[in-house]
């Protein structure tokens, strides 16, 4: 008998939290990508628009530093890029190894 009633409690505990879960993913990943405006995707944005009740006529208007800011980013991830393969390069340098000899001038030696 109790069996059962803990399944039954397992499942009206964890089907809420299931459905919280999925509608947190799916809303970040639509906020992410500015997508609220166009249609949904497939039928999990669906439901979940529904579910929140969000109705929109057309894309949202972008941030007025839009292109800036990207342009900013970009130039910031060029730097550190340009970091790394400077750094990457003198540890090379200092690591040298020393070169290879031939069969010949070990017998020597």
């Amino acid at each position: 008998m109790v069996g059962p009633l803990l399944a039954l409690a397992a499942v009206a505990v964890g089907a809420p939290v299931a459905v919280l879960l999925v509608v947190s993913l799916v809303i970040r990943r639509e906020e992410s990508a500015w997508s609220l405006g166009s249609p949904p995707a497939g039928p999990v944005q669906a439901a979940v628009r529904r579910i929140l009740a969000v109705h929109t006529e057309g894309r949202p208007p972008l941030p007025t530093n839009q292109y800036r800011a990207q342009a900013e980013a970009r130039a910031r991830l060029q730097a550190g890029h340009q970091a790394r393969v400077q750094a990457r390069a003198s540890s090379r340098a200092s690591k040298a190894r020393p070169a290879v000899r031939s069969g010949s001038e070990r017998r020597m030696r």
